[in-house]
């Protein structure tokens, strides 16, 4: 009997240790993008939403270099494509009262070569954000396709477009990224911090 006690207890208190560990880190009770926003730029990926077609779409003609891998300003997103989200984006004021996002901060978008990638400003930026890289981007669109885009090779297997983010006011800009039935929402710095 004295050693089925011994082993009760030893398993007991193995139990009450495991539960013990496992308590609240205090992300349990905010919500699932407030709690990711906490940590970094990119909140989890979920399964991609069927959207209406984007808007402007990238030519895959219209990319200024490959490169060997995205810079340490840059944060890779769902393996594919990869945004300068690290620093605050100088965003300069275009001085246009007529155009809606008067305010534009240039910066590159690196696409793995071969992926297609959706990225779309949505909710409350909606009004307030607009993207574009490639030729024919200026003013930006809502929503911006590039199509799997065929590289220079191997040793540099991410394309470079040019353009960047126009905005009615310096802000932090979340946008919806989809790569290969995957999504997730990513925040940019454009001329405020996030």
């Amino acid at each position: 009997m004295p050693d089925n006690r011994g082993r009760l207890l030893a398993t007991l208190s193995c139990v009450l240790l495991a539960v013990a560990g496992c308590g609240s880190s205090g992300d349990a009770d905010k919500p699932l993008g407030e709690a990711a926003a906490e940590r970094g730029a990119v909140e989890p990926t979920t399964p991609a939403e069927i959207g209406p077609e984007p808007v402007h779409r990238v030519d895959c003609a219209g990319r200024i270099q490959a490169v060997a891998a995205p810079t340490d300003t840059y944060t890779v997103v769902l393996g594919d494509v990869a945004f300068e989200t690290s620093r605050k984006l100088q965003a300069t004021d275009g001085g246009g009262t007529d155009a809606p996002h008067p305010w534009f901060a240039k910066t590159g978008l690196l696409v793995r070569d071969g992926a297609a990638v959706d990225i779309l400003v949505e909710g409350k930026d909606a009004d307030h954000a607009a993207v574009g890289w490639g030729n024919g981007a200026s003013g930006g669109a809502q929503s911006v396709r590039v199509p799997g885009c065929a590289g220079d090779g191997a040793e540099t297997p991410w394309t470079v477009f040019p353009g960047g983010y126009w905005v009615d006011q310096p802000r932090c800009v979340t946008v919806t990224v989809r790569v290969r039935g995957e999504q997730t929402r990513v925040r940019v710095p454009v001329g405020a911090d996030c």
